[in-house]
């Protein structure tokens, strides 16, 4: 019996909370783009955008998390994906940063072939 109200309350606080992950995955980057991207969700608020092999498409979201809240208001998705992808290029390949409030965490996920990393931004969405 004490499982099961710690589950359900577990679930609630699941449900309600306003913060969830936006995780990008970026492998094998092309001089043009990307050969594959996908993007989707799950049903615990979490939003994934996964940019695969060399190609000439831009990794992006067409729908989903454009905005989030930082600490001075807004933040665009995108600009943190750029900042991380900056810190890449410029040799942290991992790393982990509060950016205007917003945890951000970024894992080398590199192999032989080329370039990878995967990044998880925590924050609450603004639609």
């Amino acid at each position: 019996m004490k499982t099961l109200k710690y589950l359900l309350l577990l679930g609630a606080v699941i449900i309600f909370t306003d913060v969830f992950a936006i995780k990008v995955v970026r492998k094998g980057k092309g001089p043009n783009g990307y050969d594959y991207v996908s993007q989707g969700s799950t049903i615990f608020g979490e939003d994934k955008l996964v940019c695969k092999n060399p190609g000439r498409v831009t990794c992006g979201w067409v729908s989903g998390p454009a905005m989030v809240q930082g600490n001075s208001g807004l933040i665009d998705v995108h600009d943190i994906m750029n900042y991380v992808q900056n810190q890449v290029d410029i040799g942290n390949t991992s790393g982990q940063t509060i950016y205007d409030g917003i945890t951000v965490i970024w894992i080398d996920i590199s192999d032989e072939n080329g370039d990878g990393h995967e990044l998880t931004i925590d924050a609450e969405f603004v639609e």
